[in-house]
């Protein structure tokens, strides 16, 4: 067993086996690193946001009933709720009349909130 510093400043006991072979290359901070820039390609985090999430392209859910994302019923005030999430945070865009107005509100929104992120431009 050797007592290696790694270049981070961090201690670590490893076998010698594991030097030889070049399977120990730091004390975990390189992996650390290489999975935290994977996630970030395989997914497409930019500023906290996953672009595979605001994707125009992006499949309504199966329980979804009025056919757009982010535009429901409250049947308790009897209007339709416009809403989005974005960055792990949930805004209301308002209580409308209409269907149609909800749906305008929602797609408004996804502009301000995702117009800069989306490389589809929708």
């Amino acid at each position: 067993m050797w007592k290696c510093i790694c270049d981070c400043g961090n201690e670590v006991v490893v076998n010698a086996h594991s030097l030889k072979d070049g399977k120990t290359r730091s004390c975990g901070c390189l992996n650390t690193e290489v999975r935290s820039s994977t996630a970030k390609d395989r997914f497409g985090f930019v500023d906290g946001t996953t672009l595979s999430g605001i994707s125009s392209s992006r499949k309504i859910n199966k329980n979804n009933s009025t056919g757009v994302r982010g535009v429901s019923f409250d049947k308790k005030r009897n209007k339709w709720v416009a809403q989005i999430t974005f960055q792990r945070k949930n805004h209301c865009l308002g209580r409308f009349d209409k269907k149609e107005d909800a749906i305008k509100a929602r797609l408004e929104g996804e502009e301000r909130f995702f117009g800069k992120y989306r490389k589809d431009g929708k």
